[in-house]
């Protein structure tokens, strides 16, 4: 059964209000990405064993300058829907994580190789019991 979020974040601006209200807030970053161009990663990228994640967005760095010639050029950003605890979350991610990055680099997207992306997994929670898996952190 799907989570009832997930349609709610198949649309852009949830996606950058979840970024620039919890994930980002206090990043200096949080002006530079470009929601304008923000993009869905196919589900099919990661294969079935460690897919995971329930949606995987792609945002844009804004405009380099020359000061950021190694800098990446895209934040993934890999999330998952929780109305439950899940002790192994975040190794469960990883797994989707690395897959992910595998399949980046072989279609040299999002600036990899040369500049791979940030990846960034996110669980957003709606259970009850306070969050309590290990590394969890509580907003």
């Amino acid at each position: 059964m799907a989570h009832p979020y997930l349609p709610l974040f198949a649309f852009p601006p949830m996606v950058k209000d979840l970024v620039r209200g919890f994930i980002m807030r206090n990043s200096p970053e949080v002006d530079n990405l470009d929601y304008d161009h923000m993009t869905r990663i196919p589900d099919d990228w990661v294969p079935d064993g460690p897919r995971y994640a329930d949606m995987v967005w792609s945002i844009p760095f804004l405009a380099e300058s020359d000061d950021d010639a190694n800098e990446p050029t895209h934040i993934i950003l890999i999330i998952k829907f929780a109305s439950e605890v899940i002790q192994d979350v975040g190794e469960r991610l990883g797994r989707h994580a690395a897959s992910l990055h595998r399949e980046i680099n072989r279609r040299k997207v999002f600036g990899a190789p040369v500049k791979p992306p940030v990846i960034a997994p996110i669980v957003v929670y709606d259970g009850s019991p306070p969050w309590d898996a290990p590394g969890g952190i509580a907003v």
